[in-house]
């Protein structure tokens, strides 16, 4: 699997919950935390990225300016099957059998095949190709694929789960001391938790994860 083209990841983007949201939320009023929260739901939402990708972006056609479509070469299993790495799938612009020949994946692509809308559907779901008649011969990047993806609305567990894992972020920067004590009654010991991300958003989080993605 090789990305030629995407949407470009930057605060804008990634960003499902604002910080006006995230202040109702908190019930904070005032400016004073303004660029603390803003600092806090950027690092979250970049954390919540490398667990599950693209797949919580908005409609990426949506935004402005137009970001580009997902643009993947794929490896064909000489079955019918097609797994495309971002869902769920909005509009499938092309499905093209080939070759790269040269340097520049891109610029050097060949394509011997064109998939007509006759040629396959898809569970958008799943972002599952499944081939009706000709299938998706075995190789290496030899499907390429062109697609948009994401939630026109992103759901509303995952926003709670957001909410979740950025207020406990924030709580703890702006507490003298960042890290969870624990003091041992009978062993006299000290102990210091840096997880912030709690169980319940954890496990939303890897619910939305590709395979592959996700913190287990």
């Amino acid at each position: 699997m090789l990305r030629i083209d995407g949407p470009t990841l930057n605060q804008t983007n990634l960003e499902i919950v604002t910080p006006a949201a995230f202040k109702l939320y908190l019930q904070a009023g005032g400016t004073k935390d303004d660029v603390l929260i803003a600092t806090v739901l950027d690092s979250v939402h970049r954390i919540v990225h490398r667990m599950i990708g693209d797949r919580f972006l908005t409609d990426l056609t949506a935004v402005s300016p137009a970001e580009p479509s997902h643009d993947y070469l794929l490896s064909g299993q000489g079955n019918g099957r097609l797994q495309l790495p971002q869902w769920p799938v909005g509009t499938i612009t092309s499905v093209r059998y080939g070759y790269v020949d040269g340097t520049v994946p891109d610029t050097d692509w060949v394509t011997t095949y064109t998939y007509n809308s006759n040629d396959y559907y898809s569970n958008n779901d799943t972002g599952t190709l499944h081939g009706v008649r000709r299938g998706f011969p075995r190789g290496y990047n030899n499907m390429r694929v062109i697609w948009t993806a994401g939630y026109a609305t992103v759901p509303e567990d995952l926003v709670a789960a957001i909410n979740e894992f950025a207020a406990v972020v924030f709580k703890r920067a702006k507490d003298k001391r960042w890290d969870q004590l624990s003091i041992g009654d009978q062993s006299q010991t000290t102990t210091y938790a840096r997880r912030a991300m709690t169980d319940e958003s954890r496990i939303t989080f890897n619910n939305y994860a590709p395979e592959g993605f996700g913190l287990g």
